[in-house]
């Protein structure tokens, strides 16, 4: 079974929002208004959000940096997703979207 590794969009208050970094992160850090990207580490590749939830995901590849503890260069909308918690439970939607 291959191992998949959230990656989410960590801000600091004192960064501006273009310097913001992609790094990897535990589920339990995230927060709502979190905006994540699903990926396998072994091979480089990002769940997309096209068929929406709907249908099985397209994988994307993504580029890493050496340690593999973030991702570098663009990332594509297509593969950003939110996070929701509800009783206790984690909902991922595409981004943008807290419904199916």
């Amino acid at each position: 079974m291959k191992k998949l590794v959230l990656l989410c969009l960590a801000l600091a208050t004192s960064v501006m929002p273009a310097m913001a970094k992609w790094v990897k992160c535990d589920i339990s850090e995230l927060v709502a208004t979190d905006v994540v990207v699903i990926v396998d580490q072994t091979s480089g590749m990002a769940i997309s959000n096209d068929k929406g939830t709907n249908s099985t995901p397209s994988a994307i590849a993504v580029t890493f940096n050496e340690g593999k503890t973030e991702l570098t260069g663009g990332i594509a909308d297509n593969v950003k997703w939110n996070i929701k918690v509800k009783d206790s439970n984690y909902i991922i939607y595409p981004n943008g979207m807290t419904t199916k």
